[in-house]
């Protein structure tokens, strides 16, 4: 099941925004025209027959953000804003 995620977006902007796990980010401010590129990307990508579009309560509470990693020194132990760095943590180059 391919699950792609429709909210409306309370900040400037686009009034709909989309995402899901497989890489998919999106925007409009129709919201037909939203579900429409998502169903286009979903053809594309050949899961269209597993295709769910849920859309998102805008009152439900946005997931924890990723805490930002700082690294002082060479050689140094990197730290988050909150504290100790995971043990088990990749990071990526932005």
């Amino acid at each position: 099941m391919a699950e792609v995620l429709v909210y409306p977006n309370l900040e400037a902007g686009p009034r709909w925004c989309a995402e899901d796990d497989r890489g998919f980010t999106g925007a409009a401010d129709r919201l037909a025209s939203l579900i429409e590129a998502i169903e286009e990307w979903a053809e594309a990508e050949g899961f269209a027959d597993e295709l769910e579009v849920r859309l998102v309560d805008p009152k439900a509470a946005p997931p924890e953000p990723e805490p930002v990693v700082t690294f002082t020194k060479p050689g140094h132990m990197p730290t988050t804003d909150g504290g100790a760095l995971p043990t088990r943590r990749v990071l990526t180059a932005v």
